[in-house]
């Protein structure tokens, strides 16, 4: 688990909203995609990693701040 909140995961099919946030967390995904969308793919990746950085930047400070035994 601990890998997973180093990793973005983007799940493509013909069935999705690109982007759907609803969709994605029912898929245990950080973001879907529709193959329609597949020339968007740079700028989608780049958004995606960049919310979820954002995401989890609370978190991993956290772990940052218990490992330096400041928590």
């Amino acid at each position: 688990m601990s890998h997973r909140r180093h990793a973005t995961v983007l799940l493509l099919g013909d069935s999705f909203q690109t982007l759907n946030p609803m969709q994605a967390f029912c898929q245990s995904v950080h973001a879907v995609m529709n193959r329609a969308d597949l020339e968007k793919l740079p700028q989608i990746i780049q958004q995606v990693a960049a919310d979820n950085e954002i995401f989890l930047n609370v978190y991993r400070e956290a772990l940052v701040r218990i490992a330096q035994g400041r928590a």
